[in-house]
């Protein structure tokens, strides 16, 4: 298990990096509602869901951030909602 090495944070800042070097200062991220460990990682490195993402959320997508049975999931018997996060990237951090 690698979890709790530092890798993820290691990898995301590689990706940070590289993208301020193609000149970008925003950087994206994705994970699942029930992934806490992704949504950790991101949100310790400074990553936060948009107001925009957050004001234009549907009621259907507020529905699938709700908690669900592990086992309708498992089954495909429920849809697991996605969290949108982002960071402003200054290239003097990548240096």
């Amino acid at each position: 298990n690698a979890r709790g090495r530092g890798i993820g944070k290691a990898l995301l800042r590689t990706c940070e990096a590289a993208v301020t070097a193609t000149g970008h200062t925003r950087m994206y991220a994705h994970a699942k509602v029930d992934n806490e460990a992704a949504q950790a990682l991101f949100e310790n490195g400074g990553y936060k869901e948009p107001t925009e993402v957050t004001e234009s959320l549907t009621q259907s997508q507020i529905a699938q951030r709700e908690p669900k049975p592990e086992f309708l999931v498992n089954l495909g018997l429920a849809e697991v909602g996605h969290v949108l996060l982002a960071k402003d990237l200054k290239a003097k951090d990548y240096a």
